[in-house]
């Protein structure tokens, strides 16, 4: 086959014969090109590169430290026009990756803190010192935007100051069973076919919660039960995430109305 020498020339690494495009441009080169492909001198230097990582990785940092503080402006002023113009992407990208790797994530967050507990807690403490306002503004936001959570989470300090000291009976139980019809307050169920109506802890022990009328609601306990299926979890979320946004609001506003009525 005949080619035209002035589109092609051979890489002198891998010994294949490529596009001119496929090289960088060169002064001395053979038609101005350099004599090894692009793609061979990108697999050269990340050869060299690991090498450097590898055996020098002191120098490797500090290089790329200084290199950093040199050109901080450039490379703030890129991040930040990249971060304008794929916005969507980056959050996407990152959401996706902390649902696959939460518990890597909580892991590695866990280890910096015990590495660096009190660099933390200054950093924390500075921040809120000079971000005071906007916080007070993005906690309002939120309770103004998720009152029924914020209720939920108040309710759990209440029921812990006020009522830590008492105690749970069987006449209490007996009542609340009776109120729900001997049925799951959440789904409805009813004992039978490997399920049975347990005493659940609506606001979690784990969280805050305690064993009183206030705080007691019966579920389905066995194959699918609400019970198992909540753990620990606060009520809100556990129902969003099992039920439809109006069932669970639903669900959630039927139980509040029963505590109210025992309290």
């Amino acid at each position: 086959m005949n080619y035209n020498y002035d589109m092609y020339k051979t890489c002198s690494s891998c010994k294949k014969e490529k596009d001119l495009d496929d090289f960088r441009n060169h002064p001395l080169g053979k038609y101005g090109k350099h004599s090894i492909c692009i793609e061979c001198q990108r697999a050269y230097s990340r050869k060299v590169s690991a090498e450097k990582r590898k055996n020098e990785p002191d120098k490797v940092r500090k290089s790329k430290k200084e290199s950093y503080e040199r050109n901080k402006d450039s490379i703030l002023a890129k991040g930040k026009e990249y971060y304008k113009s794929a916005r969507d992407y980056i959050l996407e990208r990152a959401a996706n990756y902390r649902e696959k790797n939460r518990e890597k994530i909580r892991q590695s967050q866990r280890k910096y803190y015990s590495n660096n507990k009190s660099k933390v807690l200054e950093s924390g403490r500075a921040y809120r010192e000079k971000n005071s306002e906007a916080i007070s503004n993005r906690l309002k936001n939120y309770r103004d935007n998720h009152k029924a959570e914020t209720r939920q989470r108040n309710r759990a300090r209440k029921l812990d100051l006020k009522f830590s000291n008492l105690g749970y009976k069987q006449a209490d139980w007996n009542k609340c069973i009776t109120y729900w019809g001997n049925k799951c307050a959440a789904c409805g169920r009813i004992e039978g076919d490997g399920v049975i109506i347990s005493a659940d802890h609506w606001i979690p022990l784990s969280k805050g919660g305690i064993t009183h009328i206030t705080n007691i609601i019966p579920l389905c306990h066995g194959k699918d039960g609400c019970n198992n299926k909540k753990h620990d979890k606060y009520p809100l979320d556990w129902l969003l995430y099992c039920f439809t946004e109006n069932e669970a609001r639903k669900i959630y506003n039927s139980v509040e109305e029963y505590f109210k009525s025992v309290g």
